[in-house]
């Protein structure tokens, strides 16, 4: 029973609009450190950035650090 009220109020949810637009840069900058440094992609990454933005987006901030400087970053590398 508990299952199933869990899985009705996801669905009641996911129908309503978002309350705000989520940004990536945010999105990202809200994860926990610790959560950021166990996250391990390959490097085959570097050559597909356009194809995996979230991916990437992770990457830069690992290398960059939690500061502005890597969403700049990102928005360079992955400019059409």
């Amino acid at each position: 029973m508990a299952a199933r009220a869990i899985l009705q109020r996801v669905f009641i949810d996911c129908r309503s609009k978002p309350k705000k637009e989520i940004t990536l840069d945010s999105a990202i900058e809200s994860l926990p450190d610790t959560l950021i440094g166990l996250l391990d992609f390959p490097e085959k990454l570097k050559s597909m950035e356009d194809l995996c933005p979230v991916s990437s987006a992770i990457v830069k901030y690992q290398v960059i650090g939690g500061n502005a400087a890597w969403h700049a970053q990102f928005k360079k590398s992955t400019a059409a």
